[in-house]
């Protein structure tokens, strides 16, 4: 979604900081986080239907099995490590025509990749960023929008590569690579999720009214404010 992709009126680009981490982590600390709960009594084989029914559009129960037996292997071997380890709530959101859950896993800060998106970038089917690090192709990942009313969408890696380090596109910001993710819809009611965060975003809200002033002033020196090199 391009907002006004067709009008000469210049528009207030908005920068969205994001928290990027792979399926399979959130996997492992939701099981991890259950484990401590449960540390009292047995768990059985295999682990944890819910898990199974909610995470089985991209991670087979043989991949959930073998996730639970790794984790509980860990554990084991060193249960004095990460007793301070939270989950969190998961809160229920409340979307248009579904009730989708919103994990709020503690995921440890190595193994989240920091990023930034622009508006103009989000559409129903991708998303375009800046981020730290690389992601292999085909990789499931966990986006966090870092916003007021935050919220958080599957998706799986398309592409990315090293963006020119020679562009102040990235610059000031350390983001050296450039990506695509098509968004998955993993868990019911993502998708309405997502369309009501971009209906939020109102037109008017973003256009910058055209001054004389602004004419070539130069002033806004955004490190995202090239986007003429990019290719997207």
């Amino acid at each position: 979604m391009t907002i006004h992709k067709a009008s000469k009126d210049p528009v207030l680009i908005k920068k969205i900081a994001l928290k990027i981490w792979s399926l399979r982590t959130e996997i492992e600390e939701v099981i991890r986080f259950r484990l401590k709960e449960a540390e009292n009594r047995e768990i059985s084989s295999p682990p944890f239907k819910d898990l199974i029914d909610e995470y089985q559009g991209n991670v087979s129960p043989q991949e959930i099995e073998t996730i639970f037996k790794n984790v509980k292997s860990d554990e084991e071997d060193d249960d004095s490590e990460n007793e301070d380890l939270e989950e969190g709530d998961e809160a229920s959101e409340e979307s248009d025509d579904n009730v989708v859950i919103q994990r709020t896993p503690q995921i440890p800060e190595e193994k989240i990749t920091k990023g930034k998106t622009l508006l103009s970038e989000i559409n129903m089917e991708h998303i375009y960023l800046f981020a730290e690090d690389t992601f292999i192709e085909g990789k499931n990942v966990v986006i966090e929008f870092l916003i007021p009313k935050m919220f958080s969408l599957n998706a799986q890696v398309i592409h990315c590569r090293k963006h020119s380090m020679s562009s102040r596109v990235i610059s000031g910001q350390k983001l050296p690579h450039r990506a695509c993710f098509k968004f998955t819809f993993l868990k019911p009611g993502e998708k309405s999720l997502l369309r009501q965060f971009l209906l939020s975003i109102e037109p008017e809200k973003v256009i910058a009214p055209q001054t004389d002033e602004q004419d070539g002033d130069g002033e806004d020196d955004d490190d995202f404010g090239e986007l003429d090199d990019l290719d997207m």
